[in-house]
């Protein structure tokens, strides 16, 4: 399948410039997405977290978004080499967290953002694109405080690279945990202990209730060892929390797994087109889990390094 998604001209291929994309073949096809869902692969989904319960039935394989051009690559490159004249702010995070936390759903300007990140404290580990389902890239940045013990997943309107005009809280996340996705294999510690069978009856329950298709559904233990296999590792677990009536916030039992295939270089064209991922919601403790949102060029900030195990 030949792609071709490029900048509309070259006043669109700057730092300081919104990329305006001309989608000749899209990156992942209605009929690409048809044959992924009947062959029972998981799929993302914009489903609310899951509810803790029983779960079901045997995963099977999920789709990544196919190869792109080499114009998108040549992008998806120079965007990376653009981070830090977009995202400096948020990767340079510090200072006391504040009482009045920022919740899901709130948007403001990326000054403003970056300003009420750092009266939390946080600091960014991680950036990616999510490839959205109407073939936009939206950048995403990971942050945490100093404890790891409240994170933020954030989400502007333009690529990791391009300046945007907007950034919004996608989840609010408690107890941060971060893995060394440049090894091979799963950390234990990513894995849940409960039967696998517990999860496949969630998954099953769940379909049965119309609250999911049951393609979308699955073990987590399962699509991690998976996605091993495709070099694609844990990068972040991170528990969902909501906010309470008295203004606290508590986990609801979903889990937040990224998982990631980094390049060792995201400077190179060649290696670009393997660096992506994705977003896993998973329901706690049996772990009956979907994808919720796809990755292109997943990273660690200079940070985020430093925090691995």
């Amino acid at each position: 399948m030949s792609v071709m998604l490029r900048p509309k001209s070259r006043s669109h291929a700057t730092c300081r410039s919104r990329p305006s994309y001309v989608t000749e073949s899209s990156i992942v096809s209605s009929k690409a997405m048809s044959k992924a869902r009947s062959n029972n692969r998981f799929q993302p989904t914009s489903l609310p977290p899951l509810r803790s319960g029983k779960a079901a039935a045997e995963p099977g394989r999920w789709a990544y978004p196919e190869r792109p051009s080499r114009a998108f690559i040549r992008s998806g490159a120079r965007a990376m080499r653009c981070l830090s004249a977009t995202f400096i702010g948020l990767a340079v995070l510090l200072l006391a967290e504040v009482a009045q936390a920022v919740d899901v759903g709130v948007c403001d300007t990326p000054e403003n953002m970056t300003a009420m990140m750092k009266a939390e404290g946080q600091r960014s580990i991680m950036s990616a694109d999510h490839y959205t389902p109407d073939e936009s890239l939206l950048g995403m940045i990971f942050t945490v405080n100093k404890e790891q013990s409240v994170g933020y997943i954030l989400q502007s309107d333009n690529p990791v690279g391009y300046r945007a005009s907007k950034m919004c809280v996608y989840s609010r996340l408690a107890d941060v945990r971060l893995f060394d996705a440049r090894r091979s294999g799963v950390p234990s510690g990513a894995l849940l202990k409960a039967p696998e069978s517990e999860a496949l009856r969630h998954c099953d329950e769940m379909a049965r209730l119309g609250e999911i298709k049951r393609e979308s559904c699955g073990s987590l233990n399962t699509l991690l060892r998976l996605a091993d296999t495709e070099g694609s590792r844990v990068m972040l677990q991170g528990l969902v929390v909501e906010k309470q009536p008295n203004g606290s916030f508590k986990p609801n039992g979903t889990l937040v797994t990224v998982d990631g295939r980094l390049n060792e270089n995201p400077q190179s064209e060649s290696k670009t087109i393997k660096n992506k991922g994705v977003i896993t919601y998973s329901s706690l403790p049996d772990g009956a889990s979907y994808i919720k949102a796809f990755l292109f060029f997943p990273q660690y900030t200079p940070y985020g390094l430093s925090l691995l195990p």
